[in-house]
């Protein structure tokens, strides 16, 4: 149990990462945040400003080590340490001879280290040589949107509000409001059975992206950024063209991306048109009051899920990738039941056995060929124990082949790509060009609204609309009866 206090269970999500710590060793589960900084920080300074995360205003976890309960089939559970047992110059620590040119390379070997489970689950390191410091936290601690609270209370030193946005869906408001029920209990059901890999849908047109096997650790992990696109210029006016979000805007400059790198790197696995890219989305979970808590109390709860969404690489024109990556998210995402299902979901995997749990994601995660997370940053500049901090950058390993993280500071958002490397036979360069196709098809996008209504018309059918109320009816039907016959 440890000497620092009560032992406290991980939530059922939290206890699937910290397995998959220890299962998947590409999966290292530290979510890794670079921060370029405009002068160099005293060591001393940073360790007085970390000691603030030890303080009883925020989460136990800060305080806490994980350890397993039951022996090797057991769950984690958190036990905290007293605070005169964490070494602070351990956690918070100098890295010479690390030089601005070598961050990607050092950020990308640090990928490769797990965080050991008994010691408190984050470390602040200080790189003077590269004005710049790196921010590791377990992600059983913390998710990417509590990570950007909890990092812009100690870079700001203030609390931030901002909500999550849910903007109504263009495609459900094209179903009769009568209708709309049974469209989304159609989607949730599909991406529930998705979810436990029955058969409907297929794995990824095998292409350079695709993984055949899950569990063993990369060789190496190569790192890029693309350039930094402001989200008040041609973000905000393809946002308001196409009446979506920026969550809509990057899974089509992603699937533009992809299909520039499969024309020109692989472009059999093209050839039939049909081409199926699965993205492994992160869909957010928290209601609104659950999202205030967050803001108040500290308390970085995961309330995450993901989602497969099927990129539209095959799409040639930047305005149908657009169209269709928002109806793909519209269907998988603005449908009430979906959230529910999921908020519904979450608590009964801490019930199922941990070798189910870990056998289900060896066989489905393959399936995928790139994994994305979006996480908000501070929207104005914030500063670091004295120094500014001029760019933010995050990176995390995956099981899947890329690891796409979006991350936003002073009202721009860039991507920051996770490649494995070794795998795929690719280096930095090569890297670093698929990365900065990302910034470009921003700009393709915006060039080619004027075709956005034309691809709207083609991609809404009532053919379609009806085959999905008759799946819609079919399986409420079949609900129907099961109930029935359950409760007789």
């Amino acid at each position: 149990m440890g000497s620092g206090g009560r032992p406290r269970a991980l939530s059922a999500l939290s206890n699937i990462i910290a397995h998959s710590t220890t299962e998947f060793e590409e999966m290292r589960g530290v979510i890794t945040v670079l921060l370029r900084l405009d002068r160099q920080v005293a060591v001393e300074r940073a360790r007085e400003a970390a000691v603030g995360l030890l303080d009883e205003k925020h989460s136990v976890k800060f305080r806490s080590r994980i350890e397993r309960e039951g022996g090797d089939k057991g769950n984690y559970i958190f036990v905290e340490v007293p605070r005169d047992e964490v070494d602070m110059k351990k956690h918070v620590r100098e890295v010479d001879g690390v030089t601005v040119d070598g961050l990607e390379g050092f950020v990308a070997e640090l990928l490769t280290q797990a965080m050991p489970f008994d010691q408190v689950q984050w470390e602040f390191l200080l790189l003077p040589d590269a004005k710049a410091a790196v921010v590791r936290v377990h992600h059983a601690v913390a998710d990417g949107i509590s990570l950007a609270v909890i990092l812009h209370e100690l870079l700001a030193g203030k609390k931030i509000d901002f909500k999550l946005p849910r903007p109504a869906s263009a495609r459900a408001n094209q179903v009769p409001w009568w209708q709309r029920p049974i469209h989304s209990l159609r989607v949730a059901l599909y991406h529930f059975a998705v979810a436990f890999k029955l058969p409907t849908i297929g794995p990824d047109t095998q292409s350079m992206f695709s993984r055949n096997e899950i569990g063993h650790c990369p060789k190496q992990f190569v790192l890029a950024r693309s350039t930094a696109v402001p989200l008040d210029g041609k973000i905000k006016e393809i946002k308001a063209a196409l009446g979506g979000t920026v969550n809509d805007i990057v899974v089509g400059a992603l699937s533009g991306m992809f299909h520039d790198t499969l024309v020109e790197r692989d472009p059999a696995a093209l050839a039939s048109g049909t081409s199926q890219f699965q993205l492994m989305c992160t869909c957010n979970t928290r209601t609104e009051a659950e999202t205030r808590q967050l803001f108040e109390d500290l308390e970085p709860r995961n309330q995450w899920v993901f989602l497969p969404v099927r990129l539209p690489v095959c799409s040639t024109s930047p305005s149908a990738r657009l169209v269709k990556a928002k109806q793909e998210l519209d269907d998988l995402k603005r449908g009430p039941l979906v959230p529910m299902l999921l908020k519904l979901l979450l608590p009964m995997l801490s019930r199922f056995p941990v070798d189910f749990v870990m056998d289900d994601m060896r066989k489905s995660l393959p399936n995928a060929s790139a994994t994305m997370t979006i996480v908000p940053g501070p929207p104005s500049p914030v500063s670091y124990c004295g120094a500014t901090v001029l760019d933010m950058d995050l990176f995390m390993t995956a099981t899947t082949s890329t690891f796409c993280a979006l991350i936003s500071y002073n009202g721009k958002i860039k991507l920051c790509l996770t490649a494995n490397g070794s795998e795929m036979g690719l280096d930095a360069k090569d890297v670093g060009e698929i990365a900065a196709r990302f910034p470009a098809q921003i700009d393709a996008m915006h060039a080619d609204l004027a075709n956005l209504a034309a691809e709207r018309r083609k991609t809404f059918s009532w053919a379609d609309l009806l085959y999905e109320q008759a799946l819609g009816v079919g399986f409420a039907a079949l609900a129907v009866g099961l109930f029935h016959l359950v409760t007789g």
